[in-house]
């Protein structure tokens, strides 16, 4: 076997080249790439290791700059003009882009964000903004959304004209969080940097004098790395590192996934498409700007064990196949994918299963990696995301610190994953409305016979009837039950509100077992042919929202230690009973030792416990009271890896009563249950839980009253102050159905 050693300068793909089946070793220090490394059928066989010290930069070095002092602490050098830059780092630490609000550590979200009226009032001092960016929080808080600069434009609110990027699947909309970028104005702070493309002049602030002698290196790729049509290639000990962002690439396009709610950039420090058999092992991805490894098209037998992914820009490791290997698939509206089918009503081919195409990946091996810091630029993202791909294995990694979730599944096509023995916590720091774990189904059946996202029309999609034959569409699009178990998911009682394992919009075919859930629950939002079973949840509750009639799910033998163990959104005892699922065998512990929703506390054994108590003080009453087993923390995450801080389970007082009645109405203030089942992105509003006489108004249950007349209402107090006869016959907007209705209309 060919040994082809490589020293900093030399070039890796002619040594690739030459190895032919054999070895590249890398020798100590850094090798930085002019272009990316593209690797084919041609390179099949070939491994690709580091020397100690050794690592692989997608950056130039600026060599021994010699600095010039313009004022205000601001210093410059000369480099090479039109690199387009990204990216700079200082000794190995990520500078800051010029900014506004200045960045501040461990702010969130967006280390700090300014309202639009503030940025719209900066601009006005702004000479040239054209280049500069604007990164946003997304309106609902699903994530973000970000923007090139193309002038000034004062009729917008933020001063700005802006063109989206597409980075969101859930519109282009954003709320008061945003943050300026990439404006020479605004370098005005310690470790800020700025690039003029016309002058070839890095401008930075040091913190002090002494940055200026340190080791500067300026992003010019964000892909190290790209494999297509290749086999058997391993990386063994590789160090990828510094490559800078791909989100503000003109040349890129991001592409939506199948109805979950994120865009992507189907890139990474290394990508992998059409291929099999690409192994990483022991290796590192430090300070990459976008995706650590993407891996697209049809692909088999990957690998990805032992490594490490510290300080990623957007998802660590990115899986997703192809919507060409759907039968039928449907998206969002999406304004910069104008021809894509939104929301299809019909499956023209339910006899048609699996996958349409081989353009998906399969069997991909994914262990005892460590993952922290995710998500920094781009809020779709996560520690792991899968979609449109087949027996993922995810086994023994420690995930943590995530803007979103740290696990995503985006669709239930095909399936047949395995998520165990993971340990997974910190998460959703910056975004709204999921948990750790979260996922989508929204597959085929989902928008049939309309799209609604209120768990409507089970029974038509269980008996959906086409060319005189009936068909069950809830596992038309799997291949396999996607199986989490064993894993400790944990949320601090200080973080964002959390769902914990979060099974939302159709998510079907789970099995989800033997589970330790600190600090939240597990979430069942219409869908079908999920089995939970022999988890542990201590501070969350068991959240079933807008079940299908047959979604036909099953839960038993939990353990919930909680205020309020069962909660329904979108669902009574009518709905439930229709749903044909079965809660049942489970203990309740609660601090009243009161029973829980009257028509499942007779199948369920509830008891009062109300101590303040660790986890593992906890788990050990649950061995010596019922028999508990199969809970051992030593099994959870990387081995002697990071770990979640402890956490104490503290008892809380009643709920808070947030219901009120009005002429035999029951009305409610928005609730986070309430939001998430209605799909409903804002908490101003009044839910409307019983009708009573404003039926004949033209109110309906689940509507959520937006204004009476010229009266906006944000909570129950507001309605209850408006009159009757306002309610009856002056206009009334509500949402209903994921829409805004106006009733009463003149």
């Amino acid at each position: 076997m060919a040994e082809i050693y490589v020293v900093p300068g030399e070039s890796i793909k002619s040594a690739v080249r030459k190895a032919e089946n054999g070895k590249v070793i890398l020798k100590k220090g850094v090798h930085f790439l002019e272009k990316t490394v593209e690797l084919g059928a041609e390179n099949s066989g070939v491994t690709i290791c580091c020397e100690e010290g050794a690592e692989i930069c997608g950056c130039i070095e600026i060599d021994s700059p010699f600095w010039e002092q313009i004022g205000n602490g601001i210093y410059r050098t000369e480099t090479f003009k039109c690199l387009n830059p990204d990216m700079l780092f200082l000794n190995g630490e990520a500078m800051i882009l010029a900014r506004y609000p200045n960045y501040r550590e461990n702010v969130l979200p967006l280390g700090g964000t300014a309202a639009a009226k503030e940025i719209r009032e900066r601009t006005k001092n702004y000479k040239d903004p054209v280049g500069g960016f604007v990164r946003a929080m997304h309106e609902a808080g699903w994530g973000g959304n970000s923007y090139f600069i193309e002038g000034k434009d004062r009729s917008s609110p933020v001063g700005l004209k802006l063109r989206w990027i597409g980075d969101n699947n859930r519109g282009s909309g954003f709320g008061n969080e945003l943050v300026v970028e990439n404006v020479f104005e605004e370098l005005d702070h310690e470790k800020e940097w700025y690039y003029s493309a016309q002058e070839g002049y890095l401008y930075f602030k040091p913190a002090s004098e002494d940055d200026l002698n340190g080791v500067f290196h300026l992003g010019v790729l964000s892909e190290l790395f790209k494999i297509k049509g290749a086999n058997d290639i391993k990386f063994e000990n590789v160090i990828f590192c510094e490559t800078k962002r791909s989100m503000f690439e003109k040349d890129k396009r991001y592409r939506p996934l199948l109805r979950g709610d994120w865009c992507i950039m189907p890139v990474g420090a290394v990508s992998v498409a059409d291929s099999e058999n690409i192994t990483f092992e022991n290796c590192s991805f430090k300070n990459i700007g976008s995706n650590g490894i993407y891996i697209g098209g049809y692909g088999k037998g990957h690998r990805i064990t032992g490594c490490r992914f510290l300080n990623i820009g957007s998802t660590a490791i990115q899986v997703a196949g192809s919507a060409s290997a759907v039968y039928e698939p449907s998206f969002w509206e999406n304004d910069m994918h104008a021809d894509l089918p939104v929301h299809r009503t019909k499956v023209e081919h339910p006899e048609k299963t699996g996958p349409a195409s081989e353009e998906y990946p399969r069997d991909v091996f994914i262990e005892n990696n460590f993952i922290e810091n995710v998500g920094i630029y781009e809020k779709q993202s996560s520690g792991i995301n899968l979609s449109v791909c087949y027996n993922v294995k995810i086994l023994h990694n420690t995930i943590c610190k995530s803007a979103r979730s740290n696990i995503n599944v985006n669709d239930g096509t095909f399936g047949g994953h395995e998520i165990a023995y993971n340990d997974i916590f910190d998460s959703q720091r910056e975004t709204q409305d999921h948990g750790p774990f979260n996922s989508w189904g929204r597959d085929r059946f989902w928008s049939v016979p309309k799209y609604n996202a209120g768990g409507k029309y089970g029974e038509k999609i269980r008996q959906y009837k086409k060319n005189g034959k009936v068909y069950d569409l809830t596992k038309i699009d799997s291949l396999g039950e996607i199986t989490i178990h064993h894993n400790r998911f944990s949320h601090s009682a200080d973080s964002p509100r959390s769902w914990g394992i979060d099974l939302d919009d159709g998510s079907s075919n789970y099995a989800i077992y033997n589970n330790l859930c600190v600090g939240i629950g597990i979430k069942l939002r219409e869908g079908f042919n999920r089995r939970v079973w022999g988890n542990v949840l201590i501070g969350g509750s068991l959240n079933i929202h807008v079940p299908y009639a047959m979604s036909r799910d099953g839960v038993h033998d939990n353990f919930i230690v909680c205020r309020n163990p069962v909660m329904f959104a979108g669902g009574d005892r009518k709905r439930f009973l229709k749903s044909e699922s079965k809660i049942c065998n489970n203990i309740f512990l609660t601090p009243d030792g009161e029973g829980v929703q009257r028509f499942l506390s007779s199948q369920n054994k509830t008891e009062k416990f109300s101590d303040k108590k660790t986890v593992s003080e906890i788990l050990t009453m649950l061995r010596q009271k019922y028999g508990l087993k199969d809970f051992d923390e030593s099994i959870y995450g990387k081995k002697n890896s990071k770990k979640p801080k402890e956490y104490f389970y503290i008892p809380a007082g009643p709920a808070d009563k947030k219901t009120t009645s009005i002429l035999g109405a029951r009305i409610s203030d928005i609730t986070q249950e309430i939001k998430s089942s209605t799909a409903f992105s804002s908490f101003s509003g009044v839910y409307v839980k019983r009708t009573g006489l404003l039926f004949l108004a033209g109110f309906r249950e689940r509507d959520i009253v937006l204004s009476v007349g010229n009266k906006e209402i944000t909570c129950g107090a507001n309605l209850k102050n408006i009159s009757s006869a306002d309610m009856f016959f002056k206009p009334v907007c509500v949402y209903r159905a994921n829409a805004k209705t106006v009733l009463h209309k003149k």
